[in-house]
């Protein structure tokens, strides 16, 4: 006989529930007993439950016996959580780096939201991602670090289907134009992560994944978004989730920005705890003209628990029936990013044109008369003067770059 408890809940009135599969491999019976949901505190409930086994497994049993156990170690195992360990701290070691699947992109073992407006490419995005990381494509010409060796993705939908996400993915192959085909798990999803986090797990077992894709957060987290207890719950899940070798995983996460016009910088909708929980956040902007194969996209980082913040990051889009190809560009190139840029790099993205005077790379940039004081510390600090060494003071009393660099790499 073989009980398989799962699914433990703790409600606020003190209860303990749990779903339970009994199986039994005895040649005479039926293999599956009985599947339900069970209170593992209530001493009615085990008497039921008896009564139940007994009467689809009529062979001698101390049920009694075999369920006060079943109980005690279940409701051990709840309150006892994960186990203590000593973390032994060397101050002679290196620190050593935080690794990244796709630098600067996605850390490894950590979750990463991607946000932004609705259309604005960030299931693309993901799916990019999902190939880069499966192949591996390390020779890319996106200028992205990818991890050499081959991560097993798990793409956990709640929007779309599988025919459009395997349309999205041969898009996206063909535009890449590498000739070859590939396979990602996929699995459609309507529950509430947390509410379905035992058949998650089953299936990261089943594919050995290693990395999330989870799309999108809102139903993913399910709830009042705008509850902590819905973040909460979302992220607790998450944590609990393995790869098949115990090791954490890395998710990739897509969701929606708040529509507040009161605040001058987006974020992630709902609780502020799906922004603080996160360890990196990437806000995702779109430039397009209505019916144009053509976008341009900029991703902000936006948090980052484990790094500096790094320097935007933009592709030009096109998509059209032949597939989707993604192109690096300069951010300061598309007028609409550029504008968003900090004033260190909008300088630079005007003396990436030539040599200029202060009063020409001001006029460039159009700077307001309030950032003159940030202008001239800018320039200060680009010179090396406590920071590092960009550009050049010239004898004519023009400014220019140091590094003829097309990208400013972070």
């Amino acid at each position: 006989l073989q009980i398989l408890v799962s699914r433990l809940h703790s409600h606020t009135d003190g209860r303990l529930t749990c779903n339970i599969i009994v199986t039994t491999s005895d040649p005479d019976c039926k293999p599956h007993l009985l599947q339900t949901a069970f209170n593992l505190t209530a001493h009615r409930s085990r008497s039921e439950l008896k009564k139940i086994l007994h009467e689809r497994y009529s062979k001698p049993v101390d049920w009694d016996s075999i369920l006060e156990s079943m109980c005690v170690q279940s409701m051990q195992q709840f309150e006892a959580g994960e186990p203590v360990v000593e973390l032994f701290i060397d101050s002679e070691a290196e620190s050593k780096p935080p690794e990244f699947l796709i630098y600067p992109l996605v850390p490894k073992y950590k979750p990463t939201i991607f946000f932004g407006d609705g259309s604005c490419y960030k299931s693309s995005l993901s799916r990019l991602f999902s190939v880069l990381l499966t192949l591996p494509l390390v020779d890319n010409d996106l200028k992205l670090r990818v991890s050499p060796n081959s991560e097993r993705v798990l793409l956990l939908d709640w929007e779309a289907d599988e025919d459009e996400a395997k349309s999205q993915l041969l898009s996206i192959l063909k535009g890449l134009h590498l000739g070859i085909g590939l396979g990602v798990n996929y699995r459609s999803c309507h529950l509430p992560l947390a509410q379905d986090i035992e058949a998650v797990a089953a299936r990261i077992d089943e594919a050995k994944a290693t990395v999330l894709v989870i799309d999108s957060l809102g139903p993913a987290a399910g709830g009042e978004l705008n509850s902590s207890l819905s973040s909460v719950a979302f992220y607790n899940a998450l944590r609990s989730l393995r790869a098949a070798d115990g090791k954490p995983l890395t998710s990739i996460i897509v969701a929606h920005n708040a529509k507040n016009p009161m605040e001058k910088r987006k974020t992630t909708y709902g609780s502020t705890f799906f922004t603080n929980l996160a360890r990196y956040i990437w806000e995702v902007t779109k430039v397009q003209e209505t019916g144009s194969d053509d976008a341009d996209i900029c991703l902000y980082h936006r948090k980052a628990n484990i790094t500096k913040l790094f320097k935007p990051l933009s592709f030009h889009i096109h998509h059209n029936s032949e597939g989707m190809s993604f192109t690096r560009q300069d951010a300061s190139a598309i007028g609409e990013f550029a504008k968003n840029l900090s004033l260190p790099d909008r300088i630079l993205a005007v003396l990436k044109e030539g040599n200029f005077s202060a009063a020409i790379i001001k006029e460039e940039i159009e700077l307001e008369e309030k950032e003159e004081g940030a202008f001239r510390k800018a320039l200060y600090r680009l010179c090396g003067n406590g920071g590092k060494k960009l550009i050049i003071h010239l004898a004519d009393d023009t400014y220019g770059l140091l590094l003829k660099d097309k990208y400013y790499e972070p």
